[in-house]
């Protein structure tokens, strides 16, 4: 038998395994521990601190400051996986943001 006979088996082999990887774990079981308050005020004070770098006409830092006001909201309602997410993708983007042009206008 040639490899290329044996590969839909290899195929099939490893989705097989991965499948039977994957309902090893319980649903919810990440290994990490839900996000809290405190990550969420955290989080957020991250996120403000770095924004507040950039100018205040900068054309992106309305946006971010919502994507922020947004997050504290989620906070607010107990959500504080959704708190830590969206504060931390608006620190993501403001730290591109300033690696791109560094300096204030």
């Amino acid at each position: 038998m040639s490899i290329r006979n044996l590969r839909p088996l290899l195929v099939a082999g490893l989705l097989l395994a991965g499948s039977a990887l994957a309902v090893d774990a319980p649903p919810g079981a990440t290994g990490t521990p839900d996000p809290t308050a405190e990550d969420c005020r955290q989080a957020l004070g991250a996120a403000r601190t770095v924004i507040a770098r950039l100018p205040a006409t900068h054309p992106e830092r309305f946006a971010l400051e919502r994507t922020v006001s947004d997050a504290s909201n989620e906070g607010g309602s107990g959500e504080y996986d959704e708190c830590v997410e969206l504060a931390e993708r608006a620190r993501e983007r403001a730290e591109t943001l300033l690696a791109q042009d560094p300096s204030p206008t």
